[in-house]
């Protein structure tokens, strides 16, 4: 009896901890879509600089229209204007690249819709007041002028978004003093939209293998008393491979595109903890007990959540910021999502073995005759 109650105790408290470590997981915010100064993973449109206004005026567009990289050959300080004809950058060669902290478009630009709200200190009236934010003669910023500002696209794409279309022209300006005059440069662009790609083949392919990987060891392996490790070890190792992949997809969302590093870090850090989580969770499913099915429920979910949910505009944006192949990037997000097939298949067949196992042992603690007296 004693040891039924401490077993029972134990069983509580190992449910707890992975209670808590579930509500970390899915609490926790992962590597976000909008993890470059306000620039989303993937779209389906894509900008071109047309005119970049001046020969040593170096441009690069990222991700479609992710970010707009500036390199200044000029040799000379250049001002690039903000959305109200403010000072937004200002380029000192030997300097770095600073940004006017009371300028509007500082803050608008951590959002793709400008949808963050302005603090007191941002008015394109005041004086400028320059803060460095990057060390050479480049630098890469999100620029809502570049880019449709709506998450719902004209009515020519939404018609039509099959087609491949022109969305608009666009420009701004950027000032500076080239052999000792003042110069306005003014640089155009053109956005396009480039449909979508099928998000669901690398999902169904992927569901397919893991689901059947779970499928095979759930019938050709068999329980041992209160453990079911051969069902519960391959979904875990299924779920270290997807770990695996989504390392290598975290470093490149870090070092895809020209980033601060204190965004860098803060990304790493994130996803650092996201995944040894996630770890924790399949090391205590190992064991293949009860809880241990329970864990893999919650490593799973945080799987699918924060590494697949948070990404899936990849699956089917036709613009993806990435510098590996395009293809890696939407099999990672891909086996995100996928990871759930074999988890559910796993837990639907430990749940019923783990049922059944406790209605017996009921049924023989109720046939146990009791004493007399």
């Amino acid at each position: 009896m004693h040891r039924s109650r401490h077993h029972h105790s134990n069983l509580i408290r190992r449910l707890g901890a992975a209670v808590v470590i579930v509500a970390v997981a899915l609490v926790a915010d992962g590597t976000p879509a909008f993890a470059h100064s306000g620039a989303a993973d993937a779209s389906n449109y894509v900008s071109e600089i047309t005119d970049p206004g001046h020969p040593d005026l170096q441009w690069q567009v990222y991700g479609g229209d992710a970010l707009i990289e500036l390199t200044n050959a000029t040799g000379e300080e250049l001002i690039v204007e903000g959305y109200t004809g403010e000072p937004y950058l200002k380029y000192v060669p030997g300097d770095g690249v600073f940004q006017n902290v009371h300028s509007p478009a500082v803050y608008y630009n951590t959002d793709r819709y400008a949808n963050a709200p302005l603090p007191d200190i941002a008015d394109p009236e005041a004086e400028p007041e320059w803060e460095r934010v990057a060390d050479g003669d480049a630098y890469a910023w999100h620029d809502h002028r570049a880019h449709w500002m709506s998450p719902v696209p004209p009515s020519g794409i939404f018609s039509d978004p099959d087609t491949a279309q022109k969305v608009f022209d666009w420009s701004f300006i950027v000032r500076g003093t080239l052999d000792g005059s003042e110069h306005l440069f003014i640089v155009r662009g053109t956005l396009h939209w480039v449909p979508a790609v099928p998000w669901w083949p690398p999902v169904l392919a992927l569901a397919v293998v893991f689901g059947g990987i779970a499928l095979f060891a759930a019938l050709r392996t068999r329980p041992q008393g209160d453990r079911w490790t051969g069902l519960a070890r391959p979904v875990a190792a299924i779920i270290w491979v997807v770990m695996a992949a989504n390392v290598v997809r975290t470093l490149d969302d870090i070092f895809a595109v020209p980033t601060a590093t204190g965004e860098r870090i803060t990304m790493a850090v994130t996803a650092a903890v996201t995944i040894a989580v996630i770890v924790a969770l399949t090391l205590v499913a190992w064991r293949g007990e009860l809880w241990g099915f329970l864990a893999l429920i919650g490593a799973g979910v945080a799987t699918w959540l924060l590494f697949g949910n948070a990404h899936s505009v990849i699956l089917s944006g036709s613009q993806v910021v990435t510098a590996l192949p395009v293809w890696i990037a939407r099999w990672v997000v891909a086996a995100s999502f996928a990871v759930m097939v074999p988890v559910v298949i796993a837990c639907a067949f430990a749940g019923r073995h783990f049922w059944q196992r406790s209605r017996s042992t009921v049924s023989e603690t109720a046939a146990v005759p009791t004493p007399a007296g």
